[in-house]
């Protein structure tokens, strides 16, 4: 499984340890996938939120306080693009939240629009748990 940017040396055991007890919210369409991703989370002892689409993800990112957005891309009701526009345009530290694609689809034409929309990092589906959390330390999410 590969990310855009792979870290090129493992990072210290510091580093490790700040990703664990994140709120993370994450959003896709398929119950399995959230489920699967969840599981996932929890073993690094992360707190979970879900949402089944982009208009959901940006409520909850208004309302709640996350470390974090996983967002898929491709959604009914509002896609992960433009739930990233939209929660870039957010008042406060909501607006600025670490957003990172997660997609079946991560394209050569993708990868720039995700960037120029505002996404911080992307993820190819099925996430790897190893992938996860060395995107999580690189935005260098802290508890």
């Amino acid at each position: 499984m590969a990310t855009v940017a792979e870290p090129t040396e493992p990072l210290p055991r510091t580093a490790q340890a700040r990703t664990t007890g994140l709120r993370l919210l994450v959003v896709d369409d398929v119950a399995a996938n959230r489920a699967m991703i969840h599981a996932l989370l929890a073993l690094d002892g992360h707190l979970v939120t879900a949402a089944e689409n982009g208009a959901e993800a940006v409520a909850l990112t208004a309302r709640d306080s996350f470390d974090a957005v996983l967002m898929d891309l491709r959604m009914p009701v509002m896609d992960g693009i433009e739930a990233t526009r939209r929660i870039r345009m957010l008042p406060g530290a909501a607006g600025s939240t670490p957003i990172i694609a997660i997609s079946a689809d991560l394209a050569t034409e993708t990868v720039p629009i995700c960037l120029a929309v505002g996404m911080n990092a992307m993820l190819a589906k099925p996430i790897d748990l190893e992938a996860l959390t060395a995107a999580l330390q690189r935005l260098e999410l802290r508890r």
